[in-house]
């Protein structure tokens, strides 16, 4: 019984100490985020010479504004995102939001399109019995309609060179 009892004190102990922790990094994190997003607007003002020649002010404004109030719901790769979904608005082909520092590998298995097929070609030991087979489809959406809603990201990949 004391034994429970010393563990349960050991544990409460622990998740005390953990706890500010984690919460003081969720803050810091949403800082040093809504300061990246104040450069990021700032560094665009001052230096892209007409940015908002294909979405006014007030709709870009808009969508920063959104990203800064979602940051404390998504991880880096979301904010990332939705970044580079707000950068392609400004429709000038050569402003874009880098991924190179990004090192994410997302998914245990990488898929390539042979002729329309989509087969996967490498994947963890894990996933090995998935080799060589056909991706169909991701979540019942056929693999052409997710390949259209996914074009604009893969060329923004391309354009990064990842």
């Amino acid at each position: 019984m004391n034994k429970i009892l010393n563990m349960n004190i050991i544990i409460k102990t622990l998740l005390l100490l953990i706890f500010p922790v984690v919460v003081y990094s969720q803050v810091k994190c949403a800082e040093d985020w809504l300061e990246d997003l104040k450069a990021y607007h700032q560094g665009l003002e001052q230096n892209h010479i007409d940015l908002y020649n294909k979405i006014n002010e007030q709709d870009f404004k808009a969508e920063l504004s959104k990203i800064e109030n979602s940051i404390r719901k998504k991880n880096d790769l979301g904010i990332i995102l939705d970044l580079m979904r707000l950068t392609r608005k400004i429709g000038d082909g050569h402003t874009a939001v880098s991924l190179r520092n990004m090192g994410f590998h997302n998914f245990p298995f990488e898929v390539k399109n042979f002729n329309g097929d989509w087969r996967v070609i490498k994947a963890d030991k894990k996933f090995s019995e998935l080799l060589g087979l056909k991706l169909i489809a991701i979540e019942s959406e056929n693999i052409e309609s997710v390949f259209v809603k996914l074009a604009m990201w893969l060329n923004l990949l391309k354009m990064n060179n990842l």
